[in-house]
């Protein structure tokens, strides 16, 4: 049973992200512990401190895109309006159209396609990224790519997946 104030909270970042949070809700049910455990994770898959928002969340919609969950694409393009990312930007992203993007923008698109499909041509994508943006700015990257798979992975393993096709995405 989840209780009054869990609900509360779920039904607020429902509102918050745009998104329905059943997938939460079947963890809640299933183990406190383990839903104790996901919120803990829930800041690391938000830290963005050193790597500009329009190149976090190109790499974060990249990684998202690249694990067809439509509404956690959706989210991400949410979170990235409110950070001030050019709607035509994220637009570009998920209609594959790098060549729209800005030089540095297509570099980091290339990049997180790079990582989410283990091209080995990462590594080198790596330390040229490194030099431009620095070390603190790659822990940025890092997270956010890696943090933004987990969500459409733990929802499709519970039934909850949707597919991008199904979707019409909002900017």
């Amino acid at each position: 049973m989840i209780s009054a104030l869990m609900e509360r909270r779920l039904v607020a970042a429902e509102r918050e992200t745009g998104e329905g949070l059943d997938f939460i809700r079947d963890i809640l049910r299933a183990s406190k512990t383990v839903f104790l455990k996901f919120l803990a994770f829930v800041p690391l898959a938000q830290h963005r401190a050193a790597l500009p928002a329009d190149a976090y969340f190109v790499a974060r919609l990249a990684a998202v895109r690249h694990e067809d969950c439509g509404p956690c694409v959706q989210t991400v393009i949410r979170y990235a309006r409110k950070a001030g990312v050019d709607a035509g930007v994220l637009r570009s992203v998920v209609e594959g159209r790098e060549t729209a993007l800005p030089p540095d923008l297509a570099e980091i698109h290339r990049f997180a396609q790079a990582v989410v499909s283990c091209d080995p041509a990462c590594t080198e994508q790596s330390e040229a990224l490194r030099q431009r943006y620095g070390d603190a700015a790659m822990v940025d990257l890092a997270f956010g790519i890696a943090t933004g798979r987990v969500f459409p992975t733990v929802k499709r393993v519970l039934g909850h997946g949707q597919s991008c096709a199904a979707i019409g995405f909002h900017y």
